[in-house]
């Protein structure tokens, strides 16, 4: 029986404690291997509640990048699912182009969302590799970061199937720990035009909706990345910040001089904690001095074009 959900509560629960943008989430369907198998329906569920428009689609809409055109985040919904070469070539092309995505995985490197996420690891040049399976006994891992605060506060979450994972690059965040062991990652890099990727090695959670807060949370940091936001064409200039890294003062290049100019400076949870509007300019001078170190978002409007920065304060 499929489940039946309580959107209109959640999804005012969601509008009380977090607002953000009205986005596309792309969910690659997940029950084709197995009807039980419906994380498809709680990601569509959690997205519906705050607020986005989520479409559940299928297995070959991954056969051409095209077909991702007016996605802002993609699911990847199941681990288990074989993709053939296009359609891992189109997630990787995805991701590097820029795009926020979610890889579900599993408890073994055999299983296709482990390959996938790993060989896009690879491709981003990270030193990720999956480590040892848990053994299949529920253990309670603790959630790091804003994964535990934004928008929902939830501080662990119980899996009995997850595979641990090694990092030291400074681009993968570690957000699910037990024990000094990972199961949870998210990449993102701050140097280079990449997306954001999210992993959890384990989706028996999602099915069985044990920490939907947890889901929202995630899909909140890829909503918040978002540079290929399909709400407004996307301005096609060279646009810089400078220097970056810095302290907080930043000078930010458009490359010409536009007439409408607004500024809306998020951090990683997608909270708009800077905005300034200018006319006449080529060079705008942000001044985040106050707010702490961190990765911010620059989400510029220009002339009705959109574009998006990535920028480290000290």
């Amino acid at each position: 029986m499929k489940k039946i959900y309580l959107t209109f509560l959640t999804a005012c629960l969601c509008l009380i404690t977090f607002q953000t943008n009205a986005e596309n989430i792309t969910i690659i369907e997940s029950q084709s291997q197995h009807v039980a198998h419906d994380m498809d329906l709680v990601w569509q569920s959690r997205a519906i509640a705050m607020g986005h428009t989520a479409t559940i689609v299928p297995q070959s809409t991954l056969n051409s990048l095209s077909n991702l055109s007016t996605t802002d985040v993609l699911i990847v919904s199941s681990a288990i699912i074989t993709l053939n070469a296009t359609q891992l070539q189109t997630i990787t092309d995805y991701v590097q182009g820029g795009g926020a995505a979610y890889i579900q995985s599993e408890y073994t490197t055999t299983l296709q969302g482990n390959i996938t996420f790993a060989s896009i690891m690879q491709d981003l040049g990270t030193d990720f590799a999956w480590s040892a399976s848990n053994g299949g006994s529920s253990i309670a891992y603790n959630i790091l970061g804003g994964f535990a605060t934004t928008p929902n506060s939830v501080s662990t979450v119980s899996l009995t199937h997850g595979l641990t994972g090694t990092a030291t690059s400074s681009s993968i965040e570690k957000f699910l720990e037990h024990a000094g062991t990972y199961i949870g990652f998210c990449y993102d890099d701050i140097s280079s035009a990449s997306g954001v990727v999210i992993t959890v090695s384990d989706q028996d959670w999602i099915i069985n909706e044990v920490a939907n807060d947890l889901v929202g949370n995630m899909l909140a940091r890829l909503v918040s990345h978002n540079p290929l936001s399909t709400k407004k064409e996307v301005l096609k200039n060279s646009i810089s910040a400078f220097p970056n890294p810095s302290n907080g003062k930043f000078t930010i290049d458009l490359g010409d001089v536009y007439s409408s100019i607004e500024a809306n400076v998020a951090n990683v949870n997608g909270q708009i904690v800077f905005t300034q509007k200018r006319q006449g300019l080529q060079k705008l001078n942000l001044d985040i001095e106050d707010f702490a170190p961190g990765v911010y978002f620059v989400n510029l409007l220009i002339d009705n074009k959109k574009s998006t920065l990535k920028i480290l304060k000290h």
